[in-house]
């Protein structure tokens, strides 16, 4: 019995120190976040943006890799350009993905999610208002 209530608590505490290690990543891509969107060229581009509010449940991973795949096209100064595709590198880690993730493995697997195409395009700005908003809801859960 006691050696079962050790691996409990063994299996708890791992769960429960996995936090911190999500929070600090997410704390690391949203400071390169940050930087990108500060050095941005703003232009008429306009990208398919999944508006938290119109993220159905269980997709918020389906929505973020919506984000990762338009993040390409977005336009940065050269002085940026590695700190955009180290920011694209981290958010498909994952360690992020699993932080996004509000449902289980196996309802995340199940859920019947929008396609990016079919998300409104959206301006450069509003691409990463939502982007940055579904990362400060990520870490505000997690905290």
């Amino acid at each position: 019995m006691e050696f079962l209530m050790l691996c409990i608590l063994a299996i708890g505490s791992s769960v429960v120190m996995g936090f911190p290690r999500q929070r600090s990543m997410l704390r690391q891509v949203q400071l390169e976040f940050k930087n990108v969107n500060k050095s941005l060229m703003h232009n008429e581009l306009m990208l398919h943006t999944p508006h938290t509010d119109e993220i159905e449940n269980c997709c918020s991973t389906s929505a973020l890799k919506c984000f990762v795949k338009s993040l390409p096209q977005l336009r940065v100064p050269n002085s940026a350009a590695k700190v955009k595709a180290t920011l694209i590198k981290n958010l498909q880690k994952k360690i992020i993905e699993n932080s996004v993730r509000t449902c289980s493995a196996t309802e995340t697997q199940n859920a019947v999610c929008r396609k990016c195409e079919s998300y409104p395009e959206r301006s450069t700005k509003e691409f990463m208002d939502s982007l940055e908003t579904l990362l400060q809801m990520t870490l505000e859960r997690l905290s």
